[in-house]
């Protein structure tokens, strides 16, 4: 009777410990409901269970721009406009009720929760959809890219700007990264009086690389398609065109087949030399340098035009790359604002170059009309 206690003992003993031990390896029973609101430790766990893809995914997340530098820097700002980009709940509160959280106590960046909801929705879905009011009064509409132009707006509207108009700040302009704007053709100063806005046609044909059936607008260019980049550095949730590395994502203008090799090449018809998608934009020398260049390289011809009319204007300061507090003609002040607006977009003109170009162009005959102060 003895031993058959003792052996019953061992067996229950090895019997929990093998559930214990199913236990360990089944894992994660964690069962969160409700939005989520947890410190980036604490989600840095759920990969712990949930990985394969999703470590792909934070990867590139680690790697793009809005897990780095001043995006990071600008989380604690609690009371500030900044919280609305920049702090995860605050952003929450921004997209789901318009109004800017006053604290968000233990601050958050910007991470996976900020645009997806998963423990309420139950998959990946992004968690809003619906279109996006600019300040321009504007209406975004661009399928997934609807997200994005929460922050990805210029927050600032031209049409403050009277005649005459009086800078009050150095900082007098868009907000940085205005590209929503732009890819709608918002947010540009179109007072001048020989300017007729035009657009590219890149947020109605670029699809979402998830459902080809419909837009994607920045997802369909920075997110790439399926098996198209390598490593972390490029496309998916890095949202990177290009690494140092060489790999870019450019490929898929061509292969999409809007680029393909009938229509825009690759490299300079000159120097024979490959841009770094820079696209040639045919018998245009849009800066007047004597070459026809690509798109980025014509834009930046024109930009420097434009910035060194706008220094001899005094209206733009060199040293710091700000404006010069004062009181100008109002097309001077949208002269000023078209620079910043294309500089802060990135692009070099690419997200829209029919209408960057031509604001852009209607900004330089403008300000090179202007006598010398």
């Amino acid at each position: 009777m003895s031993r058959l206690r003792n052996d019953n003992m061992v067996l229950i003993v090895l019997t929990l410990a093998a559930a214990a031990l199913l236990l360990s390896v089944v894992g994660c029973e964690r069962k969160i409901v409700g939005d989520v609101q947890v410190d980036e430790t604490v989600s840095d766990q759920c990969f712990n269970c949930h990985n394969g893809q999703l470590d792909a995914m934070q990867g590139e997340w680690a790697n793009s721009i809005h897990a780095s530098g001043a995006n990071v820097d600008y989380t604690s700002r609690d009371g500030s406009d900044c919280v609305r980009c920049h702090n995860q709940e605050g952003f929450i509160t921004w997209v789901t009720t318009g109004t800017i959280l006053a604290s968000a106590g233990n601050a958050k960046a910007i991470g996976c929760f900020s645009c997806h909801n998963p423990h309420e929705n139950g998959d990946l879905r992004l968690r809003i959809a619906t279109p996006a009011t600019m300040v321009t009064g504007a209406v975004f509409d661009v399928g997934p890219a609807n997200i994005c132009a929460r922050c990805h707006q210029s927050r600032e509207t031209p049409a403050v700007i009277t005649d005459p108009y009086t800078i009050t700040s150095s900082r007098f302009g868009p907000h940085h990264s205005p590209q929503g704007d732009l890819l709608i053709a918002s947010a540009g100063y179109e007072g001048f009086s020989d300017f007729t806005p035009t657009a590219t046609l890149h947020k109605d044909v670029i699809k979402n690389p998830f459902d080809p059936t419909e837009v994607g607008g920045c997802t369909g260019c920075h997110m790439g398609y399926a098996n198209t980049h390598e490593g972390y550095d490029v496309g998916g949730h890095s949202w990177n065109m290009d690494d140092e590395a060489g790999n870019s994502l450019a490929a898929n203008c061509k292969t999409s087949g809007c680029h393909d090799a009938g229509a825009l090449a690759f490299t300079n018809p000159t120097s024979g030399e490959p841009y770094d998608y820079k696209l040639t934009v045919g018998a245009v020398d849009w800066d007047n340098d004597g070459v026809v260049e690509g798109y980025q390289t014509e834009m930046e011809g024109m930009l420097d035009s434009l910035r060194t009319l706008l220094d001899l204007q005094n209206i733009y300061n060199p040293s710091t790359g700000l404006a010069v507090t004062g009181t100008y003609a109002g097309d001077l002040a949208g002269a000023y604002w078209n620079y910043a607006l294309v500089v802060d977009d990135h692009s070099v003109g690419i997200h829209n170059w029919e209408y960057t170009a031509g604001l852009i162009k209607a900004s330089i005959e403008y300000v090179a009309a202007l006598p010398a102060p």
